[in-house]
């Protein structure tokens, strides 16, 4: 009965899940000695039991907190040492893994940490040691191998090194991580051809010409073999499309030009050979179109994708994000001629996104001209013509274009920005009102601009600030931020304004970046002047002035405040002129005057390819008295002045122009 009691109390026990720390005979025994020693009654013999199962419950209870709290402290010290190792204290890690090894002797973690805190101290023979007794007490010693591999390797003993890893491999053939550890442990130490080996024996043994295929790349790429690099990577890509994205995010790591030509060339000859309807068609020419674009190779890029729309049955829009990338790195030409092959190729709903980019692009095209004074003033039409026209064409035949609202914003900003023409974006304004959409944002920003120009200030600013809640976040919001605070610097209040401009600040856009800075530096101006000046009410009234397209009174202030050199404005002055068409032989002059004034001047290098580009216009009229070399001199002076200068560059291209032209 009594053995039976103790079967029966262990069961019970086993059936808790307190059993798992091979206690069966500690445990066997203690109730065996609590039972044996009760007394005889009924009664007592049920409370002996009871006693019995609380006293090995709690033993129980006792070793597993114990072992969880070893656990938890063993884990805490590894991270410490790890730590350590990293930030290469391996003496002091050193101690802390020998006494987790001693807790521990089966964890084979330690036991390699250990290792390599050795080998990073240079005690290669304490280490050797270590791992030869390790191998013979233990029965790990394929990854062992590795590690004396390593060691004889740092000891100068390179050939030894590798006959040990092979004949660890020869002795493993079916252990596939000790062929990852190998090959990892070879490329640390940059024997990359050694590791390429040990992969092909992994994909001989196993059978799998597939295995380690992106290894094989990346361990070609660190030993500088391109070419077999680049040819491992494609034949990656062949088995597995979707690791081209792969692909992509080496090269970009990589940044090396030569190993974007080779991609390149290697690409065009598996293109050549492969037909519309292979499953990598797809995939291959978008790699190279992607790579092309990386290069600068515009022009490649395009036809590259020309090509590619061109034998596709179905539309891919290759061409049409190129035109994309096209227009954000200025090639404007070739991104017209993009989405050219859309606006022909039907009257449908891509047709008229087409038309839409092709007048985007014209509008960014002049603003960035404009920005740089890169054409003369009488030349701007030109660009904004083109975009009217495609604007209107869109809004006649597809009136009922999903993006016709965006279509209107345009055809009125133009109207404000280049035209001046308030009459036709108020028309705009109200064919808006007239549409079903939901588009207060666009029209309090139209109506808000409006204001401006019509000197309601308070009526622009309450206009703009709804519709820039609306907007949040993006161009909108841009665009109203910076009315806003231009807004408040015409109404003269110019705290407001800079605080405006340091909200835009935080939503920075390349396409309002120039006016920004501008008005930034108008309002710095205006703080350094006396509150008394009226330096500080002149030019705003001009600039508004010339807002409201009055070009004739906006030009006669101007005029004054420029031949003012004690106006802090008459730089800016000379700058608006340039802008508006100033007579160019009267602005050269002038300017000449006063550069040789104002040579302090923060304008200085602006003004002076502002006089070196009026006068290259001036010299392309018939009736000009201008010399070559005045012109010349006008360039070279930029460039000796201001040698590493943002206009710099330019001024040498018109030289090299002159140059040529002689």
């Amino acid at each position: 009965m009594k053995h039976a009691l103790i079967n029966a109390s262990w069961r019970r026990l086993k059936s808790m899940n307190l059993s798992s720390f091979n206690s069966e005979h500690l445990t066997k025994s203690m109730l065996r000695k609590i039972i044996y020693s009760t007394p005889r009654t009924q009664f007592q013999q049920s409370s002996a039991y009871l006693a019995s199962i609380l006293a090995v419950l709690i033993l129980l209870l006792s070793t597993s907190a114990l072992a969880q709290s070893q656990t938890i402290s063993n884990r805490g010290r590894l991270e410490i040492a790890l730590r350590l190792i990293q930030e290469q204290r391996c003496d002091g890690a050193l101690p802390i893994l020998e006494q987790l090894h001693r807790n521990e002797p089966n964890a084979f973690i330690y036991f390699d940490r250990i290792i390599e805190c050795e080998i990073e101290l240079k005690k290669y023979d304490r280490a050797l040691e270590r791992v030869q007794n390790y191998e013979t007490n233990r029965s790990n010693k394929a990854l062992t191998g590795v590690l004396e591999g390593e060691i004889q390797f740092f000891m100068g003993n390179k050939e030894l090194a590798f006959n040990l890893w092979n004949e660890n491999l020869k002795m493993h053939p079916k252990m596939l991580q000790l062929y990852i550890n190998t090959a990892r442990t070879m490329v640390n130490r940059k024997a990359f051809d050694q590791a390429l080996l040990v992969y092909e024996k992994a994909q001989i043994s196993f059978k799998n010409p597939m295995l380690f295929n992106s290894e094989i790349p990346m361990v070609h790429m660190q030993a500088g073999n391109y070419d077999e690099a680049v040819e491992s990577w494609l034949t990656l890509i062949q088995n597995s499309p979707n690791q081209a994205t792969g692909f992509q995010r080496i090269l970009f790591r990589y940044n090396d030009p030569l190993l974007y030509d080779i991609s390149i060339i290697k690409l065009e000859d598996l293109l050549s050979n492969l037909q519309p309807n292979d499953v990598l068609y797809s995939t291959l020419y978008e790699l190279q179109i992607w790579l092309l674009l990386e290069t600068n190779l515009f022009e490649r890029a395009f036809n590259t994708a020309l090509r590619y729309e061109k034998n596709t049955p179905a539309i891919t829009y290759s061409l049409y994000n190129v035109g994309n990338q096209l227009l954000q790195n200025r090639e404007y030409e070739k991104a017209l001629n993009s989405f050219h092959y859309y606006s022909d190729i039907g009257f449908n709903e891509i047709r008229w996104q087409a038309l839409e980019r092709q007048a985007e692009i014209w509008l960014s095209w002049v603003k960035y001209l404009e920005d740089y004074d890169l054409i003369p003033v009488s030349e701007k039409s030109y660009y904004t013509e083109q975009a009217r026209e495609l604007l209107n064409l869109i809004l006649s035949e597809a009136p009922n274009y999903q993006n016709s609202t965006n279509v209107h914003l345009r055809l009125a900003e133009l109207y404000l920005d280049f035209d001046k023409d308030l009459v036709q974006a108020q028309e705009i304004i109200q064919r808006l009102e007239g549409l079903r959409e939901n588009i207060s944002e666009e029209l309090n920003y139209l109506k808000g601009r409006l204001a401006i120009t019509n000197e309601s200030f308070t009526e622009a600013r309450l206009l703009l600030t709804r519709s820039n809640r609306s907007a949040k976040v993006g161009e909108m919001a841009e665009k109203t931020r910076y009315y806003l605070a231009l807004s408040d610097f015409y109404s003269q209040d110019y705290e407001f304004s800079s605080l405006q401009l340091k909200s835009l600040g935080r939503q920075y856009t390349s396409y309002y970046a120039n006016n920004a800075l501008e008005l930034r530096l108008w309002l710095q101006t205006i703080t350094a002047l006396d509150s008394t000046a009226q330096f500080n009410i002149t030019f705003p009234k001009a600039m508004l002035e010339e807002l409201k397209g009055n070009k004739a009174t906006a030009k006669a202030m101007l005029w004054e405040i420029a031949r003012n050199h004690r106006n802090p404005f008459s730089g800016y002055a000379f700058k608006v002129l340039y802008s508006l068409g100033a007579d160019l032989e009267d602005y050269i002059t002038a300017l000449n005057v006063y550069l040789v004034n104002q040579k302090s001047s923060s304008l200085r290098e602006n003004l002076m390819w502002l006089r070196a580009q009026a006068a290259f216009y001036l010299s392309e009229q018939d009736s000009s008295s201008l010399s070559s070399e005045t012109l010349y001199s006008y360039y070279e002076e930029l460039i000796l002045s201001f040698p590493n200068g943002f206009y710099s560059p330019l001024a040498r291209k018109v030289i090299n122009k002159l140059n040529i032209r002689s």
